[in-house]
């Protein structure tokens, strides 16, 4: 039938009605041009309620405690020292793409420094966007800058290891490294003691638990609201493929191993290896992130082109720091405490102004109060925001296949491959 066909019409008018309530779209518009069928829709600002809770993943892995490797679900193999750290590490850092946003970019041949490298997975992540990177990681625990060195080295990237802390002075620094949790190890004067893996991960849950059931906890993924109770089935289904059962399982109860560490100012490393133009420093350390950015010298400053960050205290005073250093910045959704000092976690976006706008600090996040424990309620908070990232484009993929399925059904069209969904906002 051609397009103009009053019978086809008339089908494409009836699918679109059909669509509108089926799958609650504010803006839906089927055309067609010769064999191809288009279908333009906006959704309502939620897209959980249309989708049933089997249609949110997060990716496969096997739930292990031994060091090795693993391959996720694109191909990637990476070196770890504990299995569960390493997914929650590839979720918000390679598909939850944490610390390139808001403008922050790379290009082929950057300069990155990774000040809390941990095993690599930033520098990983970019590696399959952009060639020939040059990489300066710092990484204080031992066990965990050889797994960052095999990475690093398994996938061909260009680097240089710091072993050592960074602080606003040099000096030696006591570390409290978790081998059942190697992603939050820090100083121990910063990051406090935790008796078990048992008693950290059933207290995560509740967090999680509770930061999602305040219903406060809303955000945007590409022009998409995802409200607290959404965040609250996420949690669920998330969990679950996790396979945590934190009641019946057996847990490794290994204590805190304290590491006497030298530590260094990034001017000092940057000068050691003659670093001339950072094109981003990204920062993640364990409560000592406003230090390290406030211990920054005005020339080096000069230097750095982007900064993308988790702050975790004194937020106001470091986006005002960098800001004052002709950087535009962005602040993402925070979780925690209102005064200066509290505990409150952030991710910060910097990047140097283009043309002649005048640099602004930009809020994006509202506050997130929480009556939980000081750390790990807004440490929660960053595990949700980054699943709802990681889930977002697999609800938008399979919203886009149910609507194009609908439409093969409702035309009976041979193959949904003659089908394009295109999702505005």
């Amino acid at each position: 039938m051609s397009g103009t066909d009053p019978a086809h019409v008339e089908a494409l008018t009836r699918v679109q009605r059909m669509l509108k309530e089926t799958f609650r779209l504010r803006y839906v518009n089927v055309s067609s041009s010769g064999s191809k069928i288009t279908v333009e829709v906006t959704p309502e600002t939620t897209l959980l309620d249309v989708l049933p809770p089997e249609d949110l993943t997060v990716i496969e892995r096997t739930n292990t405690h031994a060091s090795g490797w693993c391959t996720f679900q694109d191909g990637t193999s990476l070196s770890y020292s504990e299995k569960l750290s390493a997914v929650f590490l590839y979720a918000q850092i390679w598909l939850g793409n944490t610390y390139l946003r808001n403008g922050v970019t790379l290009h082929d041949g950057a300069q990155i420094v990774d000040v809390g490298a941990n095993i690599g997975m930033f520098s990983l992540a970019a590696s399959k966007r952009w060639t020939g990177l040059k990489v300066l990681a710092i990484e204080a625990v031992p066990t965990t800058a050889q797994e960052l060195r095999r990475n690093l080295t398994h996938h061909g990237i260009e680097f240089v290891i710091e072993q050592c802390a960074i602080g606003a002075r040099s000096g030696t620094v006591e570390l409290l490294s978790r081998p059942w949790a190697p992603n939050i190890a820090g100083r121990a004067d910063v990051v406090g003691a935790v008796s078990s893996m048992h008693e950290f991960r059933a207290e995560m849950f509740r967090s999680m638990k509770r930061v999602a059931a305040t219903r406060a906890f809303d955000t945007m993924v590409d022009g998409y609201t995802f409200h607290g109770s959404d965040v609250e089935r996420i949690v669920e289904i998330s969990l679950r493929e996790l396979g945590e059962n934190l009641e019946n399982r057996e847990l490794t109860d290994r204590p805190d191993e304290k590491i006497i560490c030298q530590s260094r100012t990034v001017d000092e490393i940057l000068d050691a290896h003659a670093v001339d133009t950072v094109d981003l420093l990204k920062v993640d350390v364990e409560g000592v992130a406003a230090e390290v950015i406030m211990s920054i010298s005005p020339q080096r400053w000069k230097t750095i082109r982007q900064v993308a960050m988790e702050c975790d205290r004194e937020v106001e005073a470091v986006a005002e720091r960098i800001h004052s250093h002709g950087f535009e910045v962005v602040l993402g959704p925070r979780f925690g405490g209102d005064e200066v000092g509290d505990f409150a976690s952030v991710h910060l976006y910097a990047r140097r102004p283009t043309g002649s706008d005048t640099p602004q600090i930009l809020d994006h996040g509202k506050k997130v109060k929480m009556s939980g424990p000081g750390y790990l309620d807004p440490m929660a908070g960053l595990v949700l925001q980054t699943l709802v990232h990681v889930n977002a484009d697999a609800v938008k993929r399979r919203y886009a296949s149910a609507i194009a399925r609908t439409v093969q059904g409702a035309l009976n069209i041979g193959t949904p491959g003659s089908i394009a969904v295109v999702m505005r906002k």
